[in-house]
This record gives structure tokens, C-alpha cells and sequence, in this order.
């Protein structure tokens, strides 16, 4: 084990023992690839896919023009061979899913996905729809090595039933044991459930903050129940958010600056004039950067794509602006009460509402309440110095710590959540859907 690196957002005190080594941008990557793409699944779905296929020998086969990658044509011939029916248009969407690097082809890694989750679904689809239900995602799952009862699985479906249908198809598996695949290798002591220090660790390995509140801060964000833990459903928004964060923060440093804002903006849907670029990516970090550092790291930014998410929901007109109907709904989404008292008026110009003033108005209604300051006494001031001083919060507080009415605290439960898939066109659909 190596030793910690002291850095702003991750201060070592004097004398206490080093640990942890900050990994480079080529370490970060690598693990953001690893942990959030799609790679071969250990344990006993890797003993399923076993046998199954000698998996060089079919690649090979179905490579005819032995370019070392399956092209959708190719994909379509292997998914027949393996008794899978597709078009065109269906062995396409499969590619784009389990692409990993993009280059509209799939190796023999990606095409060893393909064939686990066909593995997994044809095992446990027991009524041969090409589907799998409720129960029999259940028997997926806990042959993983999850233990899950019904209602825990119909939670682990909202989640991942992208179009809502009731069922989960071939692409929605991939994301599913991708998230899944994640969560097992974050969990170390197997206790099913992700705790703050291992969210921690998790943090830090995919190159984000994890120093100082920022670990307890997500933690809460994304521990929608409350119970002090998390676990796959709750990792599985956390997982689309680091997803859609990591694909913006082209340095690798953990931050998203100015200019990445600029790029993660158009991605996610926002019409504007592109000469506005600058200008527009200056307003949103003065409403969303929270700690005023010039920069988003991943809590700010969660907020921004899911107050963006809301937002493009209900733009009815997609121009861009909200009416103030529309303004009033959005609100509503959020979880913020409007009725006859709320002064909706100064948010508008020309009867319409931009993110900018949408944000500002969720900043202002959702800002706690200011109360005159007490004169100091010398009790007070020592216990002011002594909430000064930094300290690490207990796995066991951060589920009895009341949660602050702040940006950070809203959960993203407030909007339906699906599966993120890593193609240009679902970006945007994402940042709708979720998240």
C-alpha cells in the first residue's frame, strides 16, 4: 500500500498515518473505463459464459474481414448464431451499448459482454419472450451474488426499465450488470450496501474529490431512503451521474471547468446562440458552483444536470425558455410549494423564464432562513472554535446528521430515473429521462 498525497481537498494531518497514493490521469481513466464501461463480469456469470462458446474461435468466425472488431452486420450474423433474432436497426443499438471506446466496433472484450448478458438472459428468461420479468430478474440477480427479495427487485426495474415497459430487454441487462458489476467492486466488505468510507475510496480511485465534506455531502444526495447506506438502486443514479460526469471532465482532474461547462451544456440539450457560449457557462457556475471555487465538482454538477433535466421537461415549446405555467410546474418538480404568495414575476422577462433565473429562483426559495446572530459569549466562541476545527463524520452519524435544506440535499428521486447508454443521441434523452 502506497502513502496519501496532502492536497487542498484532501489534507493529511501532522503525524497521522499515509495511505493513499493519488492516482495519475492515465490511473483515473483507465478505472473510470473499468468501473463505469463495460467490461467481462466476474464470478459465476463468467463461469456461465464459460462453455458456452469457445469465444476467440466464434469472434473469429463472424470477423470476415478479420479486422479484428464485429461491425453491425457481423454482430447481426453472431446474434443469429446464437439464436438471437435482430434487424438491422436492433443489432445497431446493441453495438452502440456495448461499444466501450466508441469506434463502431466491437472486440473480443466487448463481444465477451454481448455474449454474457445473452448467457444471462437466455438462462433465466423462463417464459422465452426474449425478456426478462420481475421474478425472473430476481433469479438473475441473486445468482449474481445479490440477495434481493421482490419489492427490492421492482425498485432495481423503475431504475432500469427504460421504456417502461415492464420488462428488461437485452441493452437494459448490459446496463444493469454493468451498474451491478460496479457496485460488487465498490462494496469491499460484501456487506451488500455501499457505506460512506467506501464511497469514499470509490471517490478517490475514480479521480473526484474525496477530502474534507464532499464524500458525506454526495452521500446524502444519493442515499434516497435515508438509511445510512446505499445500495444497488441508489448506486444506480450515482452511476449515471458519474457516467455523464466523467464523459465532461476531459482532464481527468476530478472538476469540470469553464470550458468543459461549455461542451457538457450543449450535450445536455440547452439551445443557445453559440456566439453565448462563454457568456451563458459564466452564469451557470455563478448559480451552481456552490463553493464558489470557479469550478463544478460532482455534487454541483448532479445538481445542475438534474435542475437541467426538470427544465427541459417542462419545455413544452423545446425554445429554450419556460412560460410561467411552465415555470410554476417545474418548481413543483423540484419540491418547491407554489401557491398565490410565491412571486414568480421577477424570475421572467417578456413573460419567460431562462435556466439561469430558474436556477437562481430554486437557489433563493430553497436558502434557509437567516436569523440575527446572538451577541458572542465566551461559551459561544468556544464552541465556534471548535466546529472550526476539521473532523471526520462517523458512517454511523451521516444517517442521524439532519439534512440542510441546501442545493446538495435535493434527491434525485424527484424525476423518473433510467439506465444511461453511452451514445451521442441518449446524452441528451438522459439528461431528460433522469439522472
Amino acid at each position: 500500500m502506497g502513502c496519501v498525497a496532502s492536497t487542498p481537498d484532501n489534507p493529511v494531518p501532522s503525524g497521522a498515518a499515509l495511505s493513499f497514493i493519488r492516482p495519475s490521469k492515465d490511473e483515473v481513466i483507465e478505472e473510470r473505463r473499468n468501473a463505469l464501461g463495460e467490461k467481462q463480469y466476474g464470478g459465476q456469470a463468467e463461469e456461465m459464459l464459460m462453455g458456452v462458446l469457445p469465444l476467440a474461435a466464434a469472434f473469429d468466425k463472424f470477423d470476415n474481414d478479420q479486422s479484428a472488431g464485429l461491425d453491425g452486420g457481423e454482430l447481426r450474423s453472431a446474434l443469429e448464431h446464437m439464436g438471437i433474432e435482430a434487424t438491422s436497426e436492433q443489432a445497431g443499438a446493441i453495438l452502440k451499448q456495448y461499444d466501450q471506446y466508441p469506434d463502431q466496433t466491437l472486440d473480443v472484450k466487448e463481444f465477451a459482454a454481448v455474449v454474457r448478458d445473452i448467457q444471462l438472459m437466455v438462462k433465466f428468461d423462463l417464459d422465452k419472450d426474449g425478456a426478462l420479468n420481475t421474478e425472473e430478474l430476481l433469479l438473475c440477480m441473486n445468482s449474481l451474488g445479490f440477495s434481493m427479495d421482490l419489492e427490492q427487485v421492482a425498485v432495481l426495474m423503475n431504475r432500469f426499465d427504460a421504456d417502461r415497459n415492464g420488462t428488461i430487454d437485452l441493452i437494459e441487462l448490459s446496463s444493469l450488470t454493468r451498474t451491478a458489476k460496479a457496485f460488487l467492486k465498490y462494496d469491499t466488505d460484501h456487506s451488500g450496501t455501499i457505506d460512506i468510507d467506501e464511497l469514499r475510496d470509490a471517490l478517490r480511485k475514480l479521480g473526484l474529490r474525496a477530502g474534507g465534506l464532499e464524500p458525506q455531502a454526495l452521500f446524502r444526495r444519493y442515499d434516497e431512503d435515508g438509511n445510512g447506506s446505499i445500495e444497488l438502486h441508489e448506486f444506480a443514479v450515482l452511476v449515471r451521474d458519474l457516467q455523464l460526469y466523467a464523459s465532461f471532465d476531459t482532464n481527468a482532474d476530478g472538476t469540470i471547468d469553464e470550458m468543459e461547462l461549455r461542451d457538457a451544456l450543449k450535450k445536455l440539450g440547452l439551445r443557445h446562440p453559440a456566439a453565448e457560449d462563454t457568456v451563458v457557462a459564466k452564469e451557470v457556475l455563478d448559480v451552481w458552483d456552490a463553493d464558489g471555487d470557479g469550478l463544478l465538482n460532482l455534487s454541483e454538477f448532479s445538481q445542475l444536470a438534474s435542475d437541467v433535466r426538470i427544465f427541459i421537461n417542462a419545455d413544452g415549446g423545446a425554445d429554450g425558455m419556460l412560460h410561467l405555467a411552465e415555470f410554476s410546474q417545474a418548481l413543483t418538480h423540484v419540491g418547491i410549494k407554489v401557491d398565490a404568495a410565491t412571486r414568480l414575476d421577477s424570475y421572467q422577462q417578456a413573460g419567460k423564464v431562462s435556466l439561469i433565473a430558474f436556477g437562481r429562483a430554486i437557489r433563493d426559495m430553497t436558502a434557509p432562513t437567516a436569523t440575527p446572530p446572538a451577541p458572542p459569549t465566551e461559551a459561544v466562541e468556544a464552541a465556534e472554535a471548535e466546529a472550526a476545527a476539521p473532523a471526520e463524520i462517523a458512517p454511523a452519524e451521516v444517517a442521524s446528521a439532519p439534512k440542510p435544506i441546501s442545493r446538495v440535499s435535493r434527491l434525485p428521486s424527484t424525476i423518473s430515473i433510467g439506465p444511461f447508454k453511452e451514445t451521442k443521441a441518449q446524452v441528451t434523452d438522459d439528461a431528460v429521462l433522469e439522472a
